[in-house]
C-alpha cells in the first residue's frame, strides 16, 4: 500500500474544481445543472461562461443576481451587456 500524500487533504480547491488537492478535475457546471446560465452555457476549466443566443444580451437585474438574456432594451439609461466569466459559486 502506498504511502498517503502529505497535506493532500489539508489543501483548499479553488470553486470549480474538485479532488485531493494534487488530483484536480474541473467541474463541469454546464453538464451538472449548477451554473445560473439562462440560454447558453460553456464550460471552461475552473469555471463557466453564460452567453445569449442571436437577438438577445446578457445583463444582470442587480449586483449579485444571476444574470439573464433579455431582448428588451434597457428602460434607464444603458444596461451593462456581460460576455465574463459566472464563476462557480458553491
Amino acid at each position: 500500500m502506498p504511502p498517503p500524500r502529505p497535506a493532500a487533504s489539508a489543501r483548499a480547491l479553488a470553486a470549480g474544481w474538485r479532488g485531493d488537492g494534487v488530483d484536480c478535475q474541473d467541474v463541469d457546471e454546464c453538464a451538472e445543472g449548477t451554473a445560473s446560465c439562462d440560454q447558453i452555457c460553456i464550460n471552461e476549466p475552473g469555471s463557466f461562461t453564460c452567453q445569449c443566443r442571436e437577438g438577445f444580451q446578457l445583463v444582470r437585474a442587480r449586483a449579485g443576481s444571476p444574470p439573464a438574456c433579455s431582448d428588451r432594451a434597457p428602460r434607464c439609461g444603458r444596461a451593462p451587456v456581460l460576455s465574463l466569466p459566472a464563476h462557480h459559486q458553491g
